[in-house]
């Protein structure tokens, strides 16, 4: 209600056309690390963490545009909330790849905080002033595991700019929220442009089970994968907090 009313205004007197999504942002965080507060969701029920986030948005007027963000200089990084977690302190790197994968699917404007895109995770957790997580900056020098993840922002992010469905607003129709599976089915009807994302928040292997009318093949666009559907019905195979991109066709 704060940022509906405070924010983004009234009918009768607009505010903001744009500012951070913190709801979906914690969301986020709880799904696959441990906000600043310290509360994290609890394993198993990370898909439904991530619905409720994206739930926030249908108080907001027609003319808001929520940021979705994961840190920046008055919050504490991604790496480090994963660190500090107790549930999800685990697969560091896949992690911060299933958030960016969130963020590239994520329809409507988008903000990285530098240093983020290859794992940083200074400035700790817990002291309320965030000023340690800043950074110069790092463009050589990365570690074989910080570059990968780089390369894997730079890869979903383009395949992002490439398909309106993912960044348009009002795309975006949730197939899945439960336990550890999320599939959104996004398509954007002035493009044709039809996706299906999906992000298994396990860090076990799983198969989605999902239907997408009208659908005949799925192309993960990160691995080059294809999936046949049979009448719109897939069974896509996932790895532990493996992110797909698909494209429909």
């Amino acid at each position: 209600a704060g940022i509906t009313v405070n924010t983004y205004g009234t009918n009768s007197e607009q505010g903001l056309h744009s500012a951070f999504d913190f709801p979906t942002r914690y969301r986020v965080i709880q799904a696959l690390a441990k906000e600043e507060g310290g509360k994290e969701a609890a394993v198993g029920t990370e898909a439904e963490a991530l619905a409720e986030g994206l739930a926030t948005h249908e108080s907001y007027p027609e003319w808001a545009h929520p940021n979705l963000f994961f840190d920046n200089h008055d919050t504490a990084r991604l790496g480090a909330l994963i660190n500090e977690s107790a549930g999800h302190n685990n697969n560091y790197w896949k992690r911060h790849k299933a958030a960016f994968s969130f963020m590239a699917a994520y329809s409507g404007p988008i903000t990285t905080y530098y240093g983020s895109e290859w794992g940083d995770s200074r400035g700790g957790v817990g002291t309320g002033i965030y000023d340690g997580a800043r950074t110069d900056g790092k463009i050589d020098g990365l570690t074989t595991e910080e570059e990968d993840l780089r390369q894997y922002v730079k890869k979903i992010m383009n395949i992002r700019n490439e398909n309106s469905a993912l960044w348009q607003e009002n795309t975006r129709n949730n197939l899945l929220a439960n336990g550890t599976q999320y599939v959104d089915y996004k398509y954007d009807s002035a493009t044709g442009n039809k996706i299906v994302f999906a992000l298994n928040l396990a860090t076990n292997s799983d198969s989605f089970i999902f239907n997408v009318t009208g659908a005949n093949t799925l192309t993960d666009e990160v691995t080059g994968e294809n999936f046949s559907g049979s009448g719109g019905a897939f069974t896509i195979p996932m790895n532990g907090l493996e992110a797909r991109i698909m494209t429909v066709e």
